[in-house]
């Protein structure tokens, strides 16, 4: 009975972050791809897509750093 209410309440949170928009058709064709062979597949790809965000924004963030205490003076790097 518990393996089915947890099944139950994964479908239904599933349903709720496509109603919202959370997911999208993305990570209905990720689903689609996972298989008996790789079962983690989905929780794999999203488990790196948020890690190597993580990092991205992290480096965007200390490049913006520099270029702010780089300050006026420095418009080589600035967009026109």
């Amino acid at each position: 009975m518990e393996r089915n209410q947890l099944r139950r309440q994964i479908a239904l949170t599933r349903q709720s972050l496509l109603d919202q928009g959370f997911l999208d058709e993305q990570f209905i064709q990720l689903e689609e791809l996972q298989d008996d062979a790789n079962p983690n597949f989905v929780e794999e790809v999203v488990t790196l897509y948020y890690r190597d965000s993580a990092k991205l924004i992290h480096n965007i963030e200390r490049a913006l750093s520099l270029a702010r205490q780089a300050g006026p003076a420095d418009t080589a790097c600035r967009p026109r």
